[in-house]
């Protein structure tokens, strides 16, 4: 489980000069490298990721002084190498098609990739965009985190990629924080445009 194969080179910085206060630097970059992940045989996933991430802080430890003070970016490409997402047909897909998946008359959509692009500066992480796309339909999402307390204001959008007839797409917007995280519908929320494309 995990990450394996394909090419990976990181860097870890660290200055403990001063008494108190400590200066970090992470980087890690993965290209093509094949992840596994799961809790069982059954809710198996993998694929191949791409990933650039970068991080930084500087000060005292302590109430959230290096979590305040965090800057860098993190960008991903994963995509899956096998797998159903019926979830995303019921969220994204038309009335009809959700009726013919039921009884087994469609097959499920299956997950092309999921990418995104966060920048973080002085401890807030904004990803926008983020994308799931699907066989037939695209989540577009955008996020913000704020640390230390990891509080959570976001949205997310299901578009088909085809006309459906009784469209039952529901956006979404997400709030809570990392630790107690909530979802709730919305009708209101605006679409999202992301030049991210599978490969």
């Amino acid at each position: 489980r995990g990450i394996r194969d394909g090419t990976a080179n990181g860097t870890l910085m660290l200055d403990l000069g001063h008494p108190r206060e400590v200066d970090l630097a992470l980087g890690l970059r993965v290209s093509d490298g094949h992840y596994q992940l799961a809790r069982d045989a059954a809710s198996e996933v993998s694929g191949t990721l791409d990933l650039d991430l970068a991080l930084a802080t500087r000060g005292v430890p302590g109430e959230g002084a290096l979590a305040r003070a965090l800057n860098g970016h993190l960008r991903f490409m994963a995509v899956p190498d096998r797998g159903a997402f019926l979830l995303l047909d019921y969220w994204g897909g038309g009335l009809l098609q959700a009726l013919a998946q039921s009884v087994g008359a469609m097959e499920s959509s299956r997950i092309n990739c999921a990418a995104g692009r966060m920048t973080i500066v002085n401890g807030r992480l904004v990803a926008e965009p983020l994308i799931l796309d699907g066989t037939r339909v695209r989540v577009n999402a955008s996020l913000e985190v704020g640390f230390p307390g990891g509080a959570l204001t976001g949205h997310a959008a299901p578009q088909p990629k085809q006309p459906k007839l009784f469209r039952a797409a529901v956006p979404v917007t997400i709030g809570g924080t990392l630790a107690a995280p909530t979802v709730a519908a919305d009708s209101g929320a605006r679409e999202l445009e992301s030049e991210h494309r599978c490969r």
